[in-house]
């Protein structure tokens, strides 16, 4: 089996500015669309930044509030944005911006005005089996470490993706007498709906008779009062209210849409 090398691939963005920026590569998917086969990557996340000299003198400056990540899809680079910051108080937008399709979330695929370089190989992992991973997990192996990865497969539309992404957080039960699962979760990682690409969370649930349930959390923009707790009569009213008129004026970005997808996860390694 072989995978894309998230150990020791990287990205360099701004190649063709006067300030480049290198991360590593948080995730890789292979798509296929139509017929046609593509590659994206997620890099890692930031936020926007001023630098000064001790002198004071501003290096470089963004003078603004907002975190970004960047996923280089096929070639082409694009910036995708979050914060209340990217948010003005105009209701119309607003409400496009809730509901409307992606292009119309300021927040998402923003075509970047740079050139992003990955250097990245296909190498060959080491699978691993669902008994072989739980005695890991439970301390019945050697070596346990967090250096597992899954593959996630999945069909849309017209077509299917492939996910390569580390298990950044894993469920798992203290003994087999408790139940067998294992049930890792991933962000931030890519996630392709069949249309857009969104920054997502992925959580999968696997068992030894295979995977049950995969599920992406990605991020949309949504009322600040309607994403509140519910805890009083007070707080149920400004959550209703937020999804009305001025409520729309105060935007926040929030992991609040939820996709299940039929999909095949498995579990590997990197030599």
């Amino acid at each position: 089996m072989f995978a894309p090398d998230l150990i020791n691939g990287y990205a360099i963005n701004a190649f063709d500015s006067g300030n480049r920026w290198q991360t590593d590569l948080k995730s890789a998917m292979l798509y296929t669309i139509n017929g046609q086969s593509k590659r994206a990557y997620l890099t890692n996340e930031c936020r926007a930044e001023d630098i000064f000299t001790k002198r004071g003198t501003m290096i470089r400056g963004d003078k603004a509030n907002y975190e970004f990540a960047v996923i280089i899809d096929n070639g082409s680079s694009y910036i995708y944005r979050s914060g209340p910051y990217l948010y003005g108080l105009n209701i119309i937008k607003n409400k496009k911006a809730i509901s409307g399709s992606h292009a119309e979330i300021p927040t998402n695929r923003q075509a970047a005005n740079f050139e992003s370089k990955i250097f990245i190989e296909d190498v060959e992992v080491i699978p691993i089996d669902f008994a072989y991973f739980l005695d890991v997990l439970q301390g019945k192996k050697i070596n346990n470490d967090n250096n597992y990865f899954m593959r996630i497969v999945w069909e849309f539309r017209n077509g299917c993706c492939e996910l390569f992404t580390r298990c950044r957080y894993i469920n798992f039960p203290p003994n087999y007498e408790t139940g067998a699962y294992i049930q890792p979760q991933a962000g931030y990682t890519l996630y392709f709906d069949g249309t857009a690409f969104w920054v997502a969370y992925v959580a999968t649930f696997v068992t030894a008779d295979g995977t049950q349930s995969t599920e992406f959390c990605y991020r949309r923009p949504v009322p600040f009062l309607a994403n509140i707790r519910r805890r009083s009569w007070l707080s149920g009213l400004a959550k209703r209210l937020g999804m009305r008129g001025l409520g729309r004026m105060i935007l926040s970005d929030e992991f609040v849409t939820i996709d299940k997808v039929d999909a095949i996860c498995t579990f590997y390694r990197y030599p």
